[in-house]
């Protein structure tokens, strides 16, 4: 019998409640349109930081009427239908990582006692997996058999970087604002990148760590905050001491560069090196090793919100839940069409069932009376850019994968431009 599941969510991802009045505080269509109130009502330097308490996973934000865009809804809706008894846990996402693991320690506790299992498995997005990984800190792994890592930063992330400096674009809340109150959240300082050899920052043009190198701290922000994050993040243990699969998306813009300057403001790239949200070798758990086993798992072109909801991305975790591991094969254009005169994108992952990429897979791309292309493998994935037609017309595709050990059926269908319908 498979184990319970605990379903950990990432940033953002835990309803905050007005523990006086019973408010919903985080996240409605009143507090997008209040913004401001919202903002300041969350924050953790001003009026009583305790009022406000995590509640439960965000699983859809009701807009109008029947339109309520799904957060956590699919993932736990999939993991119940696949006969899993589930569990979403809530997390303070404005706190230090460790903020919850006793609670989540007491929950835990409460599942097996409840469903006579000996262990829980979980499955962690984004932010949520983090948290996971102070909890094996603290209570190491007797309680748990199997832990799923969904675009999880675990050597950190450059967008709370941006929000700490100035501010980010988020659901058109005010800049300035977010700014100011990310910088009242430990979890902020926690998520950034604190491994040199990833390359995510680099200050006077030299791979540093903004723990260590504090020229690029503008005024404003935390100096103990930081202090007290560099301790939880460059000290958090890098061995997980249950089975591990590492899942996570490549190839999408994303912020994945702070370039720190003596006197100068910290400028921020956007790469094509992520899911949108978290840089792929942060993702993909650089540096970090389990004492039991550890398998990666590639979802090319995997956005980093909703990367548990891609067909393979499933497949991967009901295998590995039901404890079958098979070969897998995911693919993907960089979009549904094609702009004529442009660089297109592809990319397909082919491992084998313990999650080692199987590099001497021919993956051929063949775009009928245009060109045939081959995908090389990156250190990710296999991938190609193309050079497209310079008139719009429509393309019929094939894209057919050759590696030992792994059948996988002809990928067939068609590629149209974006002005030719």
């Amino acid at each position: 019998m498979p184990n319970p599941v605990v379903v950990l969510p990432g940033y953002y991802g835990t309803t905050l409640v007005d523990s006086v009045s019973g408010k919903v505080v985080w996240l409605t269509l009143d507090g997008v349109l209040h913004s401001g109130q919202v903002l300041d009502t969350i924050r953790l330097d001003t009026g009583d930081p305790n009022r406000v308490k995590s509640d439960g996973v965000l699983l859809e934000v009701e807009i109008i009427g029947r339109w309520s865009p799904n957060i956590y809804k699919g993932l736990t809706m999939y993991l119940g239908s696949l006969g899993l008894d589930v569990t979403p846990f809530g997390i303070d996402w404005r706190r230090p990582l460790d903020h919850d693991v006793d609670n989540l320690q007491f929950k835990i506790q409460g599942i097996l006692a409840r469903t006579g299992s000996a262990h829980v498995d979980i499955v962690a997005h984004s932010h949520g997996g983090l948290v996971a990984r102070k909890y094996f800190e603290k209570f190491g792994g007797a309680l748990v058999d199997k832990f799923i890592s969904l675009g999880v930063p675990h050597s950190g992330m450059i967008e709370t970087f941006t929000a700490i400096c100035e501010g980010i674009d988020f659901l058109g809340f005010s800049r300035s604002h977010v700014m100011k109150v990310a910088r009242s959240f430990p979890s902020a300082y926690e998520l950034l990148p604190f491994n040199a050899g990833d390359g995510l920052f680099t200050f006077d043009n030299v791979a540093a760590d903004p723990f260590s190198e504090t020229g690029w701290v503008p005024a404003g922000v935390s100096t103990q905050m930081l202090a007290d994050a560099a301790l939880s993040s460059q000290q958090m243990s890098r061995d997980i001491p249950v089975k591990t699969t590492m899942i996570y998306g490549t190839h999408l813009q994303t912020l994945a560069l702070a370039a720190g300057a003596t006197g100068k403001k910290t400028k921020f790239s956007v790469l094509p090196k992520g899911d949108g949200t978290v840089p792929s070798v942060s993702a993909a758990g650089s540096g970090v090793t389990s004492s039991v086993s550890l398998s990666h798992f590639v979802m090319p072109y995997g956005v980093h919100s909703h990367l548990f909801d891609y067909a393979a991305v499933k497949r991967v975790m009901k295998n590995t839940l039901f404890d079958r591991p098979m070969p897998h094969f995911a693919w993907s254009f960089e979009s549904e069409v094609y702009t004529p005169k442009s660089t297109f994108g592809v990319a397909a992952d082919v491992r084998d069932p313990a999650g080692n990429p199987i590099i001497n897979a021919v993956v051929t791309l063949e775009l009928k009376n245009f060109k045939t292309v081959p995908l090389l493998h990156n250190g990710d994935d296999f991938s190609a850019q193309i050079a497209m037609p310079q008139t719009a017309r429509h393309l019929e595709y094939k894209l057919t994968v050759a590696a030992p050990g792994i059948n996988v059926d002809p990928q067939v269908g068609m590629l149209w431009a974006a002005n030719h319908f």
